[in-house]
């Protein structure tokens, strides 16, 4: 931008515009304003973040990295697109390699040495020698990042060149130990071709789908909404960023819901650690919600590094400003421009810093030390650089906050289908008794799984935490949950209840009941009523364990067993 304004100038008509457009590193955080030209409002849905992140500078390009995030629904359906568009022979997946870790490779070692007792738990030696700790380690040195097997990235596809073949670069297989026969994948690491091959990826995500679902309640109920396309969806209100600092918006308060702050089902903003950030740093702007998003994505960025700086605990020794720590890469670069340092330099350094140079290359940090030491850069921030080891991109992170900040406005003005969209998109364990139980049932099972030790509990123990978390505020702001219902729930989704005071849990919440069971249930519903339990047993794909605890839930009260032709004998 300062680069632009240097080479074209500033029109006066620009002019009264520029000291607030360097106020501010978002669109969304400029005030209203009007075309001093035509009067008609101006559009704010800019952001600053330098093109170079994409394509490098003219001294040194750099091969574009593009990210398509679309519902995971429909994931595959937008890979074999991309496959028409470009081609069978030039659109491949994306290999990987899967390389033993140190302790994988550690365990590997003394597997091959000694023999786990499975009475007493002891490794004894198979061959009767003593083999020491060190000796162990230092074979597992020897084949540590050896490679373990291959694999596909699980959105990437790479584009060959028109003109060029594929083999050019690297051979081609379908996946190892796959069923999957419908893509090739590149038998060689994409990364070690990834400035010869263009590379997309195309990652199934979940805020499309949870979008596409909210947008549903718009179609069907317009006259409760100030937009009918999801583009239109408010992510500048000031009501809704106001979820990320505390409960008050929402009218419950943090001991009701075991959270300083109202972002349980928002992604970038549900995790315990994000709600601890947010606690810390209290963001208020579109600009600063992006901060956070790099904060929490980054490696070695928050904790023991912006965190201090922030709290004033770091070389300043008082507090610094959130827009002044790092967050994204594209800050570096931004920054020491700022500094005064030439864009192809601060480029340079952003690439590195970006990747780690600090904590992973002594001697690559040193010269890019020497390199900006002649800069009036602060201490700080240097110091603050060479903690880093990985930098999430701005561009990621804005787009991100858009999607979430879309999601968070039904949160706040249209909360029961946002809880019917997250519950229905994005959780997979269910506690039909805590759920329907209310508050203190939620509360009770939570702690039960709280205090569970953390290596004692399974996956689905923490997504049960994580849709519990969401469950309790639900109940707090007033609505609830109705257990499973014959007549009323559907497969995979949380119906809405006709008075809009709650949702009914669906099919799959039963434990044991998979998803083909509970379609044919809504397929047989839809078809015609069951008369009879025998009737259900007979139309519906549910074994005898299934059905038993549907009776325990009361699903079949008042409905007879069997039909019963009663004669009237005259007797």
């Amino acid at each position: 931008i300062h680069d632009q304004k240097r080479k074209y100038g500033i029109r006066p008509d620009e002019e009264a515009f520029q000291s607030i457009l360097e106020s501010v590193t978002s669109g969304f955080d400029l005030p209203d304003a009007k075309c001093p030209v035509c009067g008609s409002p101006l559009e704010k849905d800019g952001h600053d973040i330098p093109f170079e992140t994409f394509l490098g500078v003219p001294e040194k390009p750099k091969t574009p990295d593009i990210d398509l995030n679309f519902s995971g629904e429909n994931q595959g359906a937008i890979h074999n697109f991309i496959r028409d568009v470009f081609g069978e022979t030039r659109a491949f997946r994306a290999g990987t390699i899967l390389t033993a870790q140190s302790k994988v490779a550690y365990a590997m070692v003394r597997d091959y040495f000694f023999e786990k007792d499975k009475t007493t738990g002891e490794f004894l030696s198979k061959d009767g020698k003593y083999h020491s700790k060190a000796e162990l380690e230092a074979l597992a040195q020897g084949i540590a990042e050896s490679k373990k097997s291959s694999s596909q990235h699980p959105g990437g596809i790479v584009v060959v060149p028109e003109g060029h073949e594929v083999y050019e670069i690297t051979p081609v297989q379908y996946p190892g130990d796959s069923s999957d026969r419908s893509w090739m994948t590149t038998h060689f690491d994409y990364h070690t071709f990834e400035k010869n091959f263009f590379k997309l990826d195309v990652l199934g995500h979940d805020d499309p789908t949870v979008i596409r679902y909210l947008m549903k309640f718009v179609k069907e109920h317009p006259e409760q909404f100030p937009f009918t396309n999801a583009k239109d969806i408010p992510v500048n209100d000031h009501k809704v960023y106001q979820m990320m600092n505390d409960t008050k918006v929402l009218n419950i308060l943090p001991q009701d819901i075991n959270s300083p702050v109202a972002t349980y089902g928002i992604s970038e903003f549900g995790t315990s650690f994000v709600r601890g950030l947010l606690e810390v740093v209290r963001p208020s702007t579109f600009a600063e919600l992006v901060k956070v998003s790099g904060l929490s994505h980054g490696t070695d960025v928050w904790n023991n590094n912006a965190e201090e700086l922030f709290l004033g605990k770091g070389i300043e020794k008082h507090p610094l400003p959130l827009k002044t720590i790092i967050g994204c890469r594209d800050d570096i670069m931004l920054d020491l421009i700022n500094f005064g340092v030439p864009s192809k330099t601060a480029f340079s350094a952003m690439e590195s810093i970006r990747k780690g140079v600090g904590p992973k290359k002594p001697k690559d940090w040193q010269k890019l030390l020497d390199d900006l030491s002649q800069y009036d850069i602060p201490k700080w921030y240097i110091a603050s650089c060479a903690k880093i080891s990985y930098l999430f991109p701005k561009a990621h992170a804005t787009a991100y906050i858009i999607m979430a900040l879309r999601i968070a406005w039904f949160k706040l003005y249209r909360p029961i289908y946002f809880y019917s969209a997250v519950m229905s998109k994005k959780m997979t364990s269910f506690d039909i008794d805590a759920m329907v139980g209310g508050m203190d049932a939620v509360k009770e099972r939570l702690q039960e799984l709280r205090n569970m030790p953390i290596s004692e509990r399974k996956v689905k123990d923490e997504d049960l935490i994580t849709t519990l978390e969401l469950a309790l505020e639900m109940i707090a702001r007033g609505m609830k949950f109705y257990n499973v219902d014959l007549n009323k729930s559907e497969a995979k989704d949380f119906a809405v209840a006709e008075d809009g005071s709650g949702l009914y849990l669906p099919f799959i919440a039963i434990d044991g009941l998979g998803e083909n069971s509970a379609l044919s249930i809504v397929k047989a519903r839809n078809e015609k009523p069951f008369d009879t339990q025998k009737d259900f047993k007979e139309r519906c794909q549910v074994n005898a364990t299934n059905f038993e605890k549907m009776k325990e839930l009361g699903m079949f009260n008042g409905m007879a067993e069997d039909n019963q032709l009663t004669l009237d004998l005259g007797i």
